[in-house]
């Protein structure tokens, strides 16, 4: 292990930590802020929900329907019966939160309250937010990804050569949680596992992806990895992705270059 690369990442992790004891207060106020305009939101359509127009139902729908391949859980999704759950249930899935009010945007939009104050006020909210993150860039900036620093997890990555392991990790984009969600059906992977890496919020898709990756290898039977993971592809929807490993599979192209 390179002594001078732990060094380097070491001292970059504990000026994150120290830029964030910095900004605990800033980070509070919006954590206060969002509960505030998060409820604000609940309670209107719980208003909504009272009128006899059927509206409600069918836009819930609608906006179950849009978070639909983020969440990739039918069951989840059938039971969450009104706003109120739909919103847990992103947030649950980190999808929401503080740190990222986008679908309370499409929540606002779709239940028409866009020319309400509390959107004017949710505006407000993520333009202060863009600013804090840009003037704290480097809190909210992970040192780059090393598995052999981060990782605890043991590497096994003869069923996975690397440039297919490089590619996977390069074309997964978001849809690294829907896959780790699959892992876990097959056992491959634990609810706890998965949770944990869901809440890193400072890991690129790509690095997720990787991490991902490193327990699905090491995870289960190695003789069907292949297998399974074409498996674990095509059930989230990535059949791009299974048909280009496949291909460097066939090719011969799998191996390090």
């Amino acid at each position: 292990m390179d002594v001078i690369a732990v060094t380097l990442s070491l001292k970059r992790f504990l000026q994150a930590v120290a830029m964030i004891w910095e900004t605990s207060k800033p980070f509070s106020d919006f954590v206060d802020n969002y509960q505030e305009i998060k409820r604000s939101i609940i309670d209107f359509t719980e208003t909504d929900r009272t009128t006899e127009d059927g509206d409600y139902e069918k836009k819930l729908e609608s906006l179950k329907l849009h978070f639909g391949k983020q969440i990739h859980s039918v069951r989840q999704l059938d039971a969450a019966r009104d706003v109120r759950a739909l919103v847990f249930l992103l947030e649950k899935r980190l999808l929401l939160g503080w740190f990222n009010v986008d679908p309370l945007v499409e929540v606002m939009k779709t239940y028409e309250m866009d020319e309400t104050n509390t959107f004017g006020d949710l505006m407000n909210y993520r333009i202060k937010l863009n600013d804090f993150k840009v003037c704290n860039k480097q809190a909210f900036t992970p040192p780059p990804y090393d598995p052999d620093i981060f990782s605890q997890v043991p590497k096994n990555r003869d069923v996975l050569p690397p440039r297919v392991y490089d590619k996977i990790c390069a074309l997964m984009d978001n849809d690294w949680r829907a896959f780790g969600n699959e892992m876990v059906c097959e056992n491959y992977a634990t609810e706890g596992q998965m949770d944990e890496l869901k809440r890193d919020g400072n890991l690129t898709n790509e690095d997720a992806t990787r991490r991902v990756l490193d327990i699905f290898v090491n995870g289960g039977d190695k003789r069907s990895k292949r297998s399974q993971l074409s498996k674990l592809l095509r059930l989230i929807h990535r059949n791009d992705i299974d048909e280009v490993v496949e291909s460097m599979f066939l090719d011969g192209n799998s191996g390090s270059s």
